[in-house]
């Protein structure tokens, strides 16, 4: 699926773009009830209370009562509503991958500049009704915009987000493909976020897209340094129009299969309602896995069997954050060095926290992996420099970014960006 933007383009030129003057969204109002939705599969559109604003549901085959899912939203383009019942892309690289809901929001008028914090409103409410119509991790999710809806994007993030993960912003990963989003995202804190921004070289000059997406990145870069997530990407892909393309997607959902076992839960809650798992629930969703698994052997025996289910779910996520820092510490010593901390923490009294401390002494010892690193802060310093205004590479930049790509090799993130930076001549 490509969403192609020709009208969007027009229409974005046309409108102003101002998210930064609109007052932030209130605060949604208390949880709806389950809808005659409950549990339905499959594709469908559901009308919110206010008027134009609608959105579709699509819920993966992987999705069941035994299999609790997060969430996907995406905010489309201007005049982009006819989109809304396609899910081709996300379905693909998301929903089906990593059992998540989609929501597609669909503003009837096609302009995400008119009263954009009603249609925050209405994603809040579309939100709300999904939690309460399924089983949803809430924290386990996507925001992701296209173009011009990147101005609800920003409005919802700037409302939301630092409030920490929960139904109100549930949440790990964000992607701007081609978005307009004009704020600097807050610093994260308490709410990290790992976060995805892409554009065209084609599109660079059509409403500032490039400078949108490259003044992002770089605020986002600023902010490591107080502890903000390293794990940022921004792709510029050689010659593409406005469009969204599937190899920008499939990078975003890289992005997210990291944030979502560093950061996000995955405990539904009200299936361990009894007062025996309520603090083991806490440690899991809190990510202190150790903690956890340590409060299950503890259960009476009549909590035995239920808790060996719920073990089960923090041996396969222990699995799964040994084979994503496997990946991560033989390819990319800069985010190994983010996220080695992050999931030694998790495994803290287990068992597997021994192989993880060897596979990251390992890779601290690869000659690769230092001088990766004492890159870091000249390729962080001069990253506005890399672009010229009409999204060519700067030419007198060729040489620091052969180097990053040598040195880093094309398995890590700032290396992959090097070699695509390269391109664009």
């Amino acid at each position: 699926m490509r969403f192609v933007g020709v009208l969007a383009a027009f229409l974005i030129i046309l409108a102003p773009l101002q998210a930064g003057t609109q007052a932030a969204p209130q605060a949604p109002p208390a949880p709806p009830k389950a809808s005659a939705n409950a549990g339905k599969k499959g594709t469908y559109q559901v009308k919110t209370s206010r008027p134009g604003c609608n959105y579709y549901v699509c819920v993966p085959s992987s999705y069941s009562e035994a299999n609790p899912a997060g969430l996907h939203l995406y905010f489309h383009g201007q005049g982009g509503q006819g989109g809304a019942p396609n899910f081709g892309t996300w379905s693909k690289h998301f929903l089906d991958k990593f059992n998540l809901i989609g929501l597609n929001m669909q503003y009837e008028d096609g302009d995400n500049g008119k009263d954009t914090e009603g249609k925050v409103k209405a994603a809040q409410e579309a939100i709300a009704q999904t939690i309460a119509d399924y089983k949803i991790v809430a924290g386990r999710g996507v925001v992701c915009s296209f173009s011009g809806g990147g101005l609800p994007h920003c409005l919802f993030y700037d409302g939301q987000a630092k409030g920490g993960r929960s139904a109100t912003w549930p949440f790990c990963h964000a992607a701007l493909y081609s978005s307009n989003y004009r704020n600097k995202p807050a610093h994260q804190k308490p709410t990290p976020m790992t976060f995805f921004i892409s554009v065209g070289q084609g599109e660079w000059n059509l409403a500032s897209l490039g400078a949108d997406g490259l003044g992002r990145m770089t605020e986002l870069l600023g902010d490591t340094a107080q502890g903000a997530p390293s794990d940022l990407y921004f792709k510029v892909i050689k010659g593409k129009g406005h469009s969204i393309a599937d190899e920008e997607v499939a990078e975003s959902a890289n992005g997210f299969r990291r944030s979502d076992l560093a950061f996000a839960p995955f405990v539904y809650g009200p299936d361990y309602s009894e007062k025996e798992f309520r603090g083991i629930v806490e440690e899991a969703n809190g990510l202190q896995l150790g903690r956890a698994a340590s409060g299950i052997e503890k259960l009476p025996e009549a909590m035995k069997a239920k808790g060996a289910k719920l073990k089960e779910r923090i041996d396969a996520r222990v699995q799964s954050i040994l084979a994503l820092m496997k990946e991560i510490a033989e390819n990319d010593p800069v985010l190994a060095n983010f996220y080695g901390p992050i999931f030694t923490r998790q495994l803290q009294g287990l068992p597997e926290a021994k192989e993880l401390k060897e596979t990251l002494s390992a890779a601290a010892k690869k000659p690769s992996h230092a001088k990766t690193i004492a890159l870091l802060p000249s390729f962080q310093k001069n990253y506005r420099n890399f672009f010229e205004g009409n999204g060519m590479m700067n030419p007198a930049q060729a040489p620091f970014l052969e180097q990053v790509k040598s040195t880093a090799g094309p398995g890590s993130q700032v290396g992959h960006m090097a070699a695509d930076y390269l391109l664009l001549k």
